[in-house]
């Protein structure tokens, strides 16, 4: 899903989006959505929310995540893939944001 420019800097102005760093990869600029977001922008919201879910599906048909998709609110694990090198170097950009997103929910959790 692709952001313009000038959507983004709406989101940050109103707080639904706040700065997070930069890609040190490609130099991307990294953004981190608030609470916010759902509130006021709920379908920018709701297509963040499918896109998340389209990689979390990629992730574990690929290994890297263990879940039961036919659960109403599976529990998500990590497999030893997300933590093998060799194997994350097969992952694309996207695949790997989106699982280090979620190793750091799950590093929060502790």
């Amino acid at each position: 899903m692709s952001i313009s420019e000038d959507m983004m800097e709406q989101l940050i102005l109103d707080g639904s989006a706040e700065f997070a760093g930069i890609d040190i990869e490609s130099g991307d600029m990294l953004y981190n959505f608030t609470s916010k977001l759902q509130k006021l922008h709920p379908e920018i919201s709701n297509e963040l929310e499918k896109y998340f879910h389209s990689y979390i599906m990629k992730l574990w048909e690929k290994g890297f995540l263990e879940m039961d998709i036919l659960d109403s609110d599976p529990t998500v694990k990590l497999t030893d893939l997300s933590y093998d090198e060799a194997a994350l170097s097969s992952l694309d950009t996207i695949e790997r944001r989106t699982l280090q997103a979620v190793i750091e929910k799950f590093d929060s959790m502790e």
